[in-house]
């Protein structure tokens, strides 16, 4: 089973806990490897950006991160998939 972080701020877990339920969706492609993880509406997707970990963020128009996809994903047990949220903000 594979996990990962993205950080986030003191201000930023105070706003995701106003946030209920935080994931709007979560999907798990095993054909592709990716799993992706919407936080907003995905029809708010305005661009995309790789960070370079086999990890993409998809943002809004005002560059706030909407959701992520995870690249070559394998999920080996039938398991909850565990994602831990940190986010800097700049």
């Amino acid at each position: 089973m594979k996990a990962f972080k993205v950080l986030l701020t003191t201000e930023a877990q105070a706003d995701i806990r106003r946030l209920t339920p935080i994931v709007q969706t979560r999907i798990l492609d095993k054909l592709a490897n990716t799993l992706t993880v919407w936080l907003d509406d995905p029809q708010n997707e305005y661009i995309c950006e790789e960070t370079g970990d086999e990890v993409i963020l998809m943002k809004d128009k005002t560059g706030k991160v909407i959701g992520f996809e995870k690249l070559n994903f394998v999920q080996t047990v039938a398991a909850p998939i565990p994602v831990a949220f940190e986010m800097a903000v700049t």
